[in-house]
């Protein structure tokens, strides 16, 4: 019964992260926001990986940029665009070593493993002109202490944490008018 119940979990985690992907090529063509992803294989969250952890985290990762550039073509100005790239990405929680065997595709989410991105980030006007731009590490270590409406996503500290950054960069930009 035991194992049962956990592999119930496992296959409902695996069904929840592989969701399908929009389709990204769809919608950079004509976007105003592009989001790219670096290789994800020597991102530290995927490099250590194998098998199913390291498809699921993939997965992941692409749907976390998908919705990143839906939230930003949301925000944005129309005469603005945007060009994010997500160099490093490291999600909230790890697949521990040396938990039972039947646990083993399960990410333990602990304060010990908060959610950390590295990007770079282009903001222009429809003349081209760069309004901003630069790199930023974003990181929340207290991740587990946040409310929000993201409840269940199990992206939800990850979708948090970019969320309030993208509000930073899109009000800094309307303060400056």
């Amino acid at each position: 019964m035991k194992r049962t119940a956990t592999t119930f979990c496992v296959m409902a985690l695996a069904f929840v992260v592989a969701q399908p992907l929009p389709a990204q090529e769809e919608a950079a063509a004509g976007s105003r926001v592009a989001v790219t992803l670096g290789d994800v294989s020597r991102m530290r969250e995927v490099k250590h990986l194998r098998g199913a952890q390291q498809r699921d985290t993939t997965q992941a990762i692409q749907s976390l940029a998908g919705w990143l550039q839906h939230q930003a073509e949301r925000r944005l100005p129309a005469e603005q665009s945007l060009q994010i790239t997500l160099r490093d990405v490291d999600l909230a929680g790890e697949y521990e070593p040396g938990r039972m065997s039947d646990m083993h595709d399960i990410r333990i989410i602990k304060t010990l493993y908060p959610p950390r991105i590295e990007l770079e980030y282009r903001l222009s006007d429809a003349s081209g002109t760069v309004l901003r731009e630069g790199e930023a590490t974003l990181r929340d270590t207290g991740f587990l202490l946040g409310a929000g409406p993201l409840g269940s996503d199990p992206l939800r500290y990850e979708k948090r944490m970019l969320r309030d950054w993208l509000r930073s960069i899109t009000m800094q930009e309307e303060r400056q008018d």
